[in-house]
């Protein structure tokens, strides 16, 4: 009977969209609903998507949201002033009795990937993070401090790198040469495409808007750009350096070559940025797996619920 069924909720939301599943005995997928990105400064708002996730998911199970037991909502942005508020009185509102479980979206990747295994998650797509989790309910994280004071390895990093390098270049540090990544960003960045062009475009530009410049720069890199290659390449070590005190951190408690799952845009959309990864992780490291994620978004948080 149903009133007998369990019902859970896990939700994953990062920069790049939402999923929402909910779940009977035994884990069974009840309902699954895609959707945008949730942005913390709407949540409040009755038409906001994430009520309407949550309905959609009533609707295309027949379960009432008043008989959720559980629900955990994994997140980018989760630990901003006043969103969890927001979320719990969304679900209150409609008639979810169950206080929901917030986690940092990265969680719900720890959990899909590694399972009760010990591991290190990677995550690099418009910012950047590491974490380690130790097999028994532990984790440890290094960097995601933001652009201010980290992401380092992230697409927002191969970013800004790339309109700095346009600035050397500009002032003479750097040899103009024939850049295939110089003809590109001042193609991209509009004006005259050096000094002006450049800072006119950076002090409208988002920090997505940022990101988004890395696909040129690995584009660039592919065609043996110099430039974009000593970038990417940058991009690379700054993770490593981020993964070694996980590593040891994980040997000091036995957990020893433990695998290393890679996540995010850049790792999941472009291959050879994650084989460049895979190639200087083992370069550092030695004989480690290396795998990039196997992209199920949600069911980590599922699995949490």
């Amino acid at each position: 009977m149903k009133s007998q069924t369990k019902i859970v909720i896990g939700i994953e939301s990062g920069a790049t969209g939402t999923v929402a599943m909910m779940a009977g005995n035994g884990g069974k997928v009840l309902a699954k609903v895609l959707g945008a990105p949730l942005h913390p400064e709407a949540l409040r708002d009755a038409r906001h998507p994430f009520a309407g996730m949550l309905k959609s998911l009533s609707h295309a199970s027949g379960m009432p949201l008043a008989s959720v037991q559980r629900i955990v909502i994994c997140m980018a942005g989760i630990s901003l002033d006043g969103v969890q508020t927001a979320l719990t009185e969304v679900c209150a509102s409609l008639g979810i009795s169950s206080k929901p479980e917030f986690y940092p979206d990265i969680f719900s990747t720890l959990v899909s990937e590694l399972a009760e295994d010990p591991g290190i998650v990677v995550v690099t797509g418009t910012g950047s993070c590491v974490l380690a989790h130790d097999g028994a309910g532990h984790v440890r994280r290094c960097g995601g401090w933001g652009s201010l004071l980290g992401d380092e390895g992230s697409a927002y990093s191969i970013g800004i790198a790339a309109l700095k390098a346009i600035l050397a270049v500009d002032d003479g540090m750097i040899a103009p040469g024939h850049s295939v990544l110089h003809a590109s960003l001042q193609q991209h960045v509009g004006g005259d495409g050096g000094t002006r062009g450049v800072l006119n475009w950076s002090k409208k530009a988002s920090k997505d808007k940022i990101a988004m410049l890395a696909p040129l720069v690995l584009a660039a890199a592919r065609k043996n750009d110099a430039l974009a290659e000593k970038i990417v390449q940058k991009a690379a070590e700054d993770l490593a350096e981020q993964i070694l005190p996980l590593v040891a951190w994980l040997e000091s408690l036995g957990k020893k070559s433990a695998r290393i799952v890679l996540t995010g845009g850049l790792a999941e959309n472009h291959h050879d940025f994650a084989e460049l990864l895979r190639k200087t992780f083992t370069a550092r490291l030695g004989s480690v797996p290396v795998a990039v994620a196997h992209g199920k978004k949600g069911e980590g948080a599922l699995r949490l619920a």
